[in-house]
């Protein structure tokens, strides 16, 4: 399964490049389909999601498209919101 895995990667960062969409929509059903964790899978590909979003503020912060206050506000804004959707269902889930 590791040999399939690198072709299977590149396949998806090349579809997610031609389709404008993050590569995680692809590699998530390839994940399932390699037997993975549920778990490792969407922690996987919402580690990728950051670099996909990453690349377009880079972008449109140095094209003068998003000012530095609105990148910091809603860096802010996503931190908490993550932090908040990360620890609020954990104390709603019975172990």
């Amino acid at each position: 399964s590791a040999g399939m895995l690198a072709p299977a990667a590149v396949g998806a960062g090349a579809a997610a490049g031609l389709l404008g969409i993050g590569g995680g929509m692809i590699l998530g059903p390839i994940f399932v389909a390699l037997d993975f964790q549920p778990q490792v899978g969407t922690a996987t590909t919402g580690f990728m999601i950051l670099f996909t979003a990453m690349g377009g503020t880079v972008k449109y912060l140095t094209i003068g498209k998003l000012s530095w206050q609105m990148f910091l506000w809603f860096a802010a804004v996503g931190a908490v919101g993550g932090q908040t959707g990360q620890r609020l269902p954990r104390g709603g889930i019975p172990r």
